[in-house]
């Protein structure tokens, strides 16, 4: 059974940041590969800051306002990757009083880097990739309501247009990642029986794995 978001989110949020995610233990881990997960974790969040660092500074010298605004928007996606992670992993869910206001602004940081960049098609495909996410996240939701949540859907769009500003290898191969290791990981998790084929976990870090270790495809 799912449990509900505590009324005092903030001070739970607060915890989380303080003394640790325990991030595997949440999604079923066993205690020996906690330690292994965090360094991924971690490993995974520098590589990832570095590279868009890189790609943010060669657009900066092409036009630095759009490189302020896609420093913004990848600051955005750093911030709320992490809360929304930790908060998923513990209790399934992902608040609306954060990705609600995530989709405006995301769209209008996105969107205007590419415009200023002159990148019209690149800014297009912002719009058409979140859409198109959704709308295949929602599609899984209502073919299966148990198996994918509504948070998970409301997640996708946003994941879609960051993915989208790349290409659409990286909208393709993001989504397929986040599927391919979520299965993998359920896998693990029945093979050391620690789960069965009725248990639920929570999908949103894999999606943001998945979307994080697409900007190391080269297209």
């Amino acid at each position: 059974m799912v449990r509900q978001w505590p009324a005092h989110r903030g001070a739970v949020e607060n915890w989380l940041f303080t003394h640790g995610f325990s991030l595997g233990r949440c999604l079923g881990a066993p205690p020996w590969s906690l330690v292994l997960i965090r360094g991924i974790a971690a490993g995974a969040f520098l590589t990832y800051a570095g590279h868009m660092i890189e790609a943010t500074a060669l657009l900066w010298g092409a036009q630095p306002v759009a490189g302020l605004l896609l420093v913004a928007a990848l600051v955005l996606f750093l911030v709320n990757a992490v809360r929304l992670v930790a908060i998923d992993a513990r209790v399934h869910l992902l608040p609306n009083r954060i990705i609600f206001p995530w989709y405006p602004i995301a769209l209008l940081l996105l969107v205007l880097a590419a415009a200023m960049a002159g990148e019209m098609m690149t800014a297009l495909r912002v719009v058409v990739s979140g859409v198109a996410l959704f709308l295949f996240y929602l599609l899984l939701h209502v073919i299966n309501p148990g198996g994918m949540g509504l948070g998970d859907v409301k997640l996708a769009g946003i994941l879609g247009m960051y993915l989208g500003f790349l290409s659409w290898s990286h909208l393709l191969f993001g989504t397929l990642l986040a599927f391919v290791t979520g299965a993998l990981w359920a896998g693990a998790l029945m093979v050391l029986r620690r789960a069965n084929r009725k248990s639920t976990f929570a999908f949103g870090p894999f999606m943001f794995l998945g979307t994080t270790a697409a900007l190391f495809m080269t297209v």
